[in-house]
């Protein structure tokens, strides 16, 4: 098998990827450090380290690159778009090595690569060029002498560069000299290479660019021109094939000269030759990129040829395998480079965050998304903010306007600020819809600005009516939570009272105040009265949707919902703009005149840095006086230098930074860096919880909860038999009997994934997999018996976490569930609901041994976790105490469980009040009953569907087809494998799951003199296990059966509390340790059941060797509160991914069993 190598990142590693993927070879890519979550690195067979994340440790380190070729073997290596890609010493560098490198031969990178040398190659090569110096501009004195003998306006570049990096526009010598300074840095920090170049700028000109390809056999062709005039800061924005103003006698004189100049320089790789055009259709020759260009999609969608492809095709020397005639123009095509930007601030200034949700706009049609991110991805300030090149296709170029209009209208990102409103209203300007564009078009088209859309009276009065059923559905759901009969949407509910003001905001205007009246509210549509004006909306009002697809009085909308909340804040993108609506009630809207306006900060003696950066130089000390406009620093963001300019004139009164560190400045000017705006994943619920009242700490956790749940089932119950109950009366069937029409409403007759066990795993299954997929197509149920949850262990078990553990994976797992509780917010809040209190509060695990030898385990067990250095261990004789707090501690597991379960059913998931009777199989072959005998039948048989019997009903049980099964049903998961048939069957399905149901106890005493409120939580070698509850001197305590206990004397049948158990194996324990225990009381004690692997103590997690489609998750041993999480991510990687990729799971398989291997974990 041969090796590829692909030194790049992000959407170039994923291009060249999906192109390598097509050749059986293996895959490798290039990263820094931490690459785990980009998306070429999962699907790549190995990633490679080379540094940190600054680009001149790694990704322009040629000694660490070329190192790890040469470790790994790799036999080819393309370089992507930038950095070493244009290098002419890499290249040599790795044919000397013995790699071939996917792109051009090093002598011809070194000719067109050196923009002084390219322009002398070009003039022999007889291509048009614009006057300027021939040679190198050593500094900044002979630059403003070179732009005052060629005469203003000038451009500066860096020799070597390309992206719009180190270069720079000056119209006077003051301009020269400052842009000549930066750009030499910027050319510095990105190329490694500071050279730089002058020449005439040529004011209004188009920027269109021709693709060449060339072989090593003295074959070139040119394929088509690109125009990418519109640009913010030289760096293209918008491309599109071909250009609108390119005829086909200028196409064929600019294609011969750029194979002319390839042929010149033996050029053998796909280039791309940059030409400035004027208005009278003159072109001249502005450089040569020796790589595959960003914009390269465009080209390959109008003339079918894959351009990687043949790249590869070239550098192991096979000839062209079309002509010049073969070359077509098949349609129109548009890219939009979407970028991490804030288009408000000079058309884009980079924001940094994480991808909280994103989806990109596939459905529509003649779309491509060329990026390797996901949700989750983070946006960092170290390389350019480039989230995805989004291309349509189509016949001519309104039909490609108008699918790149859709597309930005479903594009979905949220956690970092984007330029999707810019690009959006471009899509619909009429200056570039008529074709007329220069490189100036940003600039003459926003003069001040981009601001956004103008709206118009409809479209504002439309923006009013969607936002007052929004705000109206959200009202109502909300105030449903009491036990009522009536329907949600009732005419009694929205007549009369229900009338709102609304304020629009505009950005020509002030914000506009309407009324608005709700006059009609359904599932499906809504009445809205505006100023009088009546407006029907049509479709579906879907929180869980981020994108909204309606009519309004007839005419299509699309609207994404940021946020509503009950404040009357509703917050629209609309045209890709976000608006920011407010709903109050009448009543509430008129004492608004009288509230305050909010105090505005005076930012007049403040240095505001527009981005989050990188302090590259302080050119200020403490004392010095600095006039108006004279340069405090200057701050690099995304390989783009900024200088900062002082305000007014004043005195430094501290410098707390020096350079190359994050922009955390404070001087006598105040830095401050604007706070990144968090955005969540998901959409409103169906009705908060109401999880906020006040219980005693020693209460049964039973009694919390039964009267939310209750609630909960109850109202979906009536919510569903109301929908089905309005649907036959208006198809007039009224002979169905409601409770049957409830029932058939609520269980689904198939699903895509049906996870057995509503409690903590299997809601974090659904979890995972909804937030992976939320497609509607993918549905997901979730079937639960035990509806009130009293007898779930999630429920009932202390929420406990610790990290002491001899398997490095269940270390691991802890840690996953550490982190998710600590950032609970970003994973699991609603808009702007607030999020159950989880309250998970760091404590101390102290482990105690009672003798040399078990001092000795417990000292092995440390060396598993310190070699993972997830924290320092203090190990004494008799006892260890983790040091590592931040990553142990106690939780309220309810709340955790409610949170994520609103999530879920936000995500599309469906929970099931029914009780597990059996499955069934299809055969999938369906000749196979009849050739073979019965005791080989069994091989053709596959799990098709779960039998289920629905509570609270007369109906009898149901089937429900299912494609992927997950038993998730905790102390119960055994009965339930064995219905599927595991453990009765023979060969593979003989062996059974060896999960049973054992019964644990938990005590609340008081204890007067007890210890303080910084005990750690106190487990001893016997299975005993303590911690301080609240204040009131308050302790809970149980006891865990050690390896030595039989547990015979409990019993498992039922959940009674035996206080006697207290007595004999509790109290003696506690009162050796803490002599202060000799005297307490017991306050409450309930029981529960943990799910227990009699095999070796460990969960089994994973699918079955022989039914792929079943999953088992379960057998923690009490332990699911900890490893519950990692275990449902674990089984959403293995569906969707095929390999475990998080934490590797694969040895808590059933197969161990198979090969008698037991996993060996004292805890």
């Amino acid at each position: 098998m041969r090796f590829r190598w692909c030194p790049t990142r992000y959407s170039a590693s994923f291009v060249v990827l999906r192109r390598w993927l097509t050749y059986d070879k293996k895959f490798y890519t290039l990263d820094p450090i931490n690459p785990s979550e980009k998306l070429h690195v999962q699907l790549a067979d190995e990633a490679v380290c080379i540094g940190p994340a600054p680009t001149r440790d790694s990704y322009l380190r040629m000694d660490k690159i070329l190192e790890a070729v040469k470790s790994t073997g790799a036999q080819a290596v393309h370089p992507g778009y930038g950095f070493l890609s244009e290098n002419t010493e890499f290249a040599r560098l790795l044919t000397e090595a013995g790699a071939v490198f996917i792109g051009p031969n090093s002598k011809a990178i070194l000719a067109m690569g050196d923009k002084i040398q390219s322009k002398r190659i070009a003039t022999e090569a007889k291509v048009n060029m614009i006057p300027g110096y021939d040679g190198e501009v050593k500094d900044a004195e002979e630059c403003v002498r070179v732009a005052n003998d060629i005469g203003y306006p000038v451009m500066m570049k860096a020799s070597a560069g390309g992206g719009g990096k180190g270069l720079r526009i000056a119209w006077n010598d003051k301009e020269a000299r400052e842009g000549f300074r930066l750009s030499k840095q910027e050319a510095a920090s990105s190329f490694g290479d500071d050279r730089m170049l002058v020449e005439k700028y040529i004011d209004n000109p188009r920027h269109i660019e021709m693709q060449v390809f060339c072989d090593k056999h003295g074959n070139a062709v040119w394929l088509n021109e690109r125009e990418c005039s519109i640009q913010r800061r030289n760096q293209k924005v918008i491309e599109e094939a071909p250009s609108p103003f390119v005829t086909p006698e200028m196409r064929e004189k600019m294609g011969q000269q750029a194979c002319s100049l390839a042929l010149n320089v033996g050029y053998d790789s796909a280039g791309t030759v940059e030409f400035l055009v004027d208005s009278k259709r003159n072109f001249y020759f502005l450089e040569m990129n020796t790589r595959l260009q960003v914009e390269h999609p465009i080209t390959e969608a109008i003339t079918g040829v894959d351009l990687v492809q043949q790249m590869i095709r070239i550098a192991y020397g096979h000839k062209l395998n079309f002509a010049q005639r073969d070359v077509p123009i098949r349609g129109w095509a548009i890219e939009c480079r979407v970028y991490a930007e804030d288009p408000y601030k000079s058309f884009g200034l980079p924001s940094v965050g994480r991808l909280s949700r994103y989806s990109e706009p596939l459905r529509i049609p003649g779309s491509r998304c060329d990026s390797g991110i996901y949700e989750g991805s983070e946006i960092s300030i170290y390389y350019d903010p480039l989230i995805c090149k989004l291309v349509t296709h189509g016949k001519d170029r309104e039909q490609a306007m108008n699918r790149m209009r859709d597309a930005l209208d479903e594009y979905v990102i949220r956690g970092v600020t984007n330029n999707i409103p810019l690009l959006r209203d471009i899509m619909t300007e009429e200056r570039y819809r008529s074709g007329n564009i220069t490189t100036k078009y940003l600039f003459e088209t926003y003069p001040e600005g981009f601001r956004g859309i103008k709206l118009s009276n409809s479209e504002t009065l439309c923006l009013a009516a969607v936002a007052s059923a929004l705000f109206c559905h959200h009202y109502l759901r909300a105030i449903r939570f009491l036990n009522t009969g009536r329907e949600l949407f009732s005419r009694s509910d929205v007549q009369g009272s229900q009338r709102f003001a609304v304020d629009v905001p505009h950005i020509d205007k002030p914000v506009s105040s309407h009324l608005a009246e709700v006059k009609h509210m359904s599932w499906e549509s809504c009445e809205v009265i505006i100023d009088e004006t009546e407006y029907n909306i049509e479709g579906s009002l879907n929180f869980s949707k981020a994108v909204l697809n309606l009519k309004v009085n007839g005419e299509p909308f699309i609207f994404q919902i940021k946020s509503c909340n009950t404040s009357g804040k509703v917050t629209l993108l609309y045209k890709g703009c976000p608006y920011e609506l407010k709903v109050l009630n009448a009543k509430a809207h008129n004492y608004m005149k009288h509230m305050p306006e909010p105090r505005q900060m005076d930012t007049s003696r403040v240095v505001l840095a527009p981005m989050p950066g990188m302090i590259k130089s302080v050119n200020v000390e403490v004392g010095q006086k600095v006039s108006e406009g004279q340069e405090t620093c200057v701050i690099e963001a995304m390989k783009m230098q900024n200088s900062l300019l002082a305000p007014k004139t004043g005195t430094v009164k501290a410098v707390n930074s020096g350079g190359a560190t994050k922009a955390k400045m404070a001087t006598g000017f105040r830095f401050l860096i604007p706070k990144r705006a968090v955005h969540f994943t998901g959409a409103l619920c169906y009705d908060e919880y109401s999880n906020r009242r006040f219980y005693d700490i020693g209460e049964h956790p039973y009694q919390r909860v039964w009267s939310v749940m209750k609630h909960d089932y109850e109202r979906t119950r009536r919510r569903f038999i109301r929908a089905k109950y309005d649907y036959y009366k208006r198809i007039g069937k009224m002979t169905v009997p409601v409770q049957k029409i409830y029932d058939i409403e609520l269980i689904p007759v198939e699903c895509s994934v049906a996870i057995i066990g509503g409690g903590l795993a299997g809601s974090a299954c659904a979890y995972w997999i909804k937030q992976r997929i939320r497609d509607d197509d993918m549905k997901l149920i979730v079937i639960e018996n035990d509806s009130q949850l009293a007898n779930s262990t999630t429920l009932l078990a202390p929420g406990g976490l610790w990290q002491q553990f001899s398997i490095p994976e269940k270390v691991q797992m802890s840690l996953f569930t550490a982190e998710f509780l600590r950032n609970a917010d970003e994973h699991l809040k609603i808009l702007d609901n607030d999020l159950p209190p989880i309250k998970f509060t760091p404590m101390n695990a102290l482990f105690l041994a009672s003798n040399e030898e078990e001092a000795a385990k417990l000292s092995e067990d440390c060396k598993c976790q310190t070699e993972f250095a997830f924290f320092k261990i203090k190990l004494k004789i008799l006892a260890r105490l983790a040091s590592g707090s931040e990553n142990e501690g106690v939780f309220d597991n309810w709340q955790l469980l409610s949170a994520i379960r609103e999530k879920n059913v936000t995500l599309g998931v469906h929970y099931i009040k029914a009780k597990v009777t059996g499955f069934e199989w299809d055969w999938s072959s369906e000749h196979a009953a009849n050739f073979l005998p019965p005791d080989k039948q069994w091989r053709y048989k596959r799990l098709r569907r779960v039998v289920i019997e629905p509570q609270y009903t007369d109906v009898a049980p149901r089937p429900i087809y299912a494609t992927i099964f997950i038993n998730c049903a905790g102390a119960w998961s055994g009965e339930v494998s064995e219905m599927a048939g595991f453990g009765v069957g023979p060969e593979l399905l003989s062996i059974p799951f060896p999960i049973v149901r054992r019964k644990r106890y938990a005590f609340i005493f008081h204890c007067p003199d007890g210890p303080s409120l910084d005990m750690p939580y106190l487990f001893d070698s016997s299975g005993v296990w303590c911690r301080r509850e609240g204040l009131g001197n308050l302790y809970m305590c149980g006891k865990n059966p050690s390896n030595d206990d039989a547990d015979d004397s409990v019993d498992h049948s039922n959940l009674d509390v035996d206080y006697s158990f207290f007595d004999s194996h509790i109290w003696p324990v506690l009162a050796k340790r803490v002599p202060a225990f000799e005297k307490l009381k017991i306050k409450n004690a309930w029981a529960y059941y943990a799910d227990v692997n009699e095999y070796d103590g460990n969960a089994i997690i994973g699918p079955h060797p022989f039914y792929q489609n079943y999953f088992h998750v379960g057998g923690f041993n009490g332990l699911s509160l900890q490893h519950a999480l990692p275990a449902g991510r674990g089984i959403m990687e293995k569906i969707l991914d095929g390999a475990y990729v998080s934490i590797d799971l694969r040895d808590f398989h059933l197969d161990r069993m198979l090969r008698g291997k037991r996993m060996a974990c004292d805890s």
